[in-house]
Order: structure tokens, then sequence, then C-alpha cells
């Protein structure tokens, strides 16, 4: 009986820790690749709504982000070090379990100024879901340096900002992401 004990105690622990896994990686998260990418930075972004987006509703997304820490895994890019961002879309809002935890996507277009002062334009896609934990990151450079990239994000960390109504006012996000 004793042994049984430890085997289930085994297969709990087990469990336990394919579920932290996941828990911490996301179901979205993407495998570890090479460092064969045009471009590897982190990244800190936000997204503001106006007006604050609630279940069912829309808004403008103005979005800006700190890209630091760049590296040219390829070195086909050396000289990019470091980069500001900013971009404007619209954002919908298709449901939620509360005013300040909506189900939405906000799509966009905007641009990156390079340390080089070179500008990046890009498209984008941002989805979250808060009842799954799920954010989703997506971009396209459309000119300028690495014309044709998409990337690849792994995020580390989400936060979010309510007014007194109960609608969103803003996420924020850290991640690290990669162009190719």
């Amino acid at each position: 009986m004793h042994d049984i004990s430890i085997r289930r105690l085994g297969t709990w622990a087990g469990s336990m820790a394919l579920l932290a896994t996941a828990a911490v990686t996301g179901p979205g998260a993407a495998p570890a690749h090479a460092a064969t990418g045009d471009l590897k930075c982190t990244v800190h972004f936000t997204m503001s709504f106006n007006p604050a987006l609630q279940p069912g509703g829309s808004a403008v997304a103005t979005l800006a982000g700190a890209l630091a820490t760049c590296s040219s895994p390829n070195g086909s890019y050396p000289a990019l070090h470091s980069g500001t961002g900013q971009g404007t879309g619209q954002a919908k809002a298709t449901g939620g379990p509360g005013p300040c935890a909506v189900v939405f996507t906000a799509s966009g277009t905007g641009t990156v100024i390079w340390n080089t002062k070179q500008q990046s334009t890009l498209s984008f896609t941002v989805t979250t879901d808060p009842t799954t934990g799920q954010v989703g990151f997506n971009c396209t450079v459309t000119s300028g340096p690495m014309t044709g990239d998409k990337d690849t994000v792994v995020i580390t960390g989400v936060t979010a900002a309510c007014t007194t109504d109960g609608g969103t006012q803003s996420i924020g996000a850290d991640m690290t992401m990669s162009l190719s």
C-alpha cells in the first residue's frame, strides 16, 4: 500500500509539473529555436483605449513601445540596438468575465524608429483572453529595415489598468520578440 501511495504521489507531482509548465509558457508560446532571426529584442509595450474598453464595445487603440537590448543573431542588422514604437488601431471587445477583464482584438499600423534613425513600419494584431490568460502580439514589418519579417514573442508579464466605472483603460506587456 505504501508503494501505491508513492506512485500516486509521483503521478500527481508529474501532472502538477506539466500544468505549471503550461501556465508559465502558455498554450500559444513558441517553441525554442536556434538564433537565426534578423533581430531579437526585449520589449515593453502599452496599449491604451479611448473610450475605456468594455465587453461588447469598441475603442481607438493607441500603442507605445520600447525595444531594448536588441541583437542580430544572423548578423544582418548589427547596428540596431534599440528603438521606440508607436501605433494606432481599432479594438473590439467580444465579451469577458467582467467589465475590466475583456476578450478583445486590436489591429492597426505603427512605426519603430531605431537607434540608427531608420524607420520600420508594421501592421499589428493584439489579442487577449483573460479567461485563459492568453495574450497574443503579432506584427509584420511592411517597410524599412526587416521588410517582410514577422514576429515570434515570449510574453513574460502582463498588466492592466481599469477605470473607476469598470472599463479596461490600458494593458501592458513585457516580452522577448524575435523578428525573422
